[in-house]
């Protein structure tokens, strides 16, 4: 018991770090530059002006139509500021697993208080052979981590 526990601990701590880690260098190189500023401010009042511009029946008149369109090209380039960090993201998250997994490789992590469905056993005991099948290893145990965890930082 004692073992799953610090290995859990492990494993929460490294998605935890990574997580945080991730936020740093995204603030640092995409959400502190002027352009994203300068970018989100811009999305921000043209969803206002959309919103307070759309008629009660949910129509677009020319000039909303145009703002709309402004906000979808708004809202476009923000997401290109990001895609390109997202790429060293998930480079750092294969990097994390993949040392995770060379560590804990044919270890349980965890114990799973229920015995999971036929077609989830492939997920949750990969790499368990002959173990008990409410076992559940490094690979289950991080996407739970960091499903919960990702959001939270961000």
């Amino acid at each position: 018991m004692t073992t799953y526990f610090s290995a859990q601990c492990e494993v929460l701590a490294y998605v935890l770090s990574m997580a945080f880690a991730i936020e740093g260098v995204m603030y640092l190189v995409v959400y502190r530059t002027e352009r994203w500023q300068r970018l989100k401010s811009k999305v921000v009042k043209l969803h206002r002006e959309v919103t307070k511009k759309t008629g009660e029946d949910g129509s677009l008149g020319k000039k909303v139509k145009v703002l709309a369109k402004d906000l979808k090209g708004a809202s476009v380039a923000l997401y290109q500021m990001k895609y390109r960090c997202n790429f060293g993201v998930c480079a750092a998250y294969g990097i994390l697993i993949w040392m995770l997994s060379v560590k804990y490789d044919g270890q349980a992590v965890a114990v799973l208080p229920f015995t999971p469905l036929r077609f989830l056993q492939r997920i949750t005991a990969r790499g368990l052979d002959g173990r008990p099948q409410n076992e559940c290893c490094l690979h289950f145990f991080y996407i739970l981590c960091s499903m919960a965890l990702k959001d939270t930082v961000h």
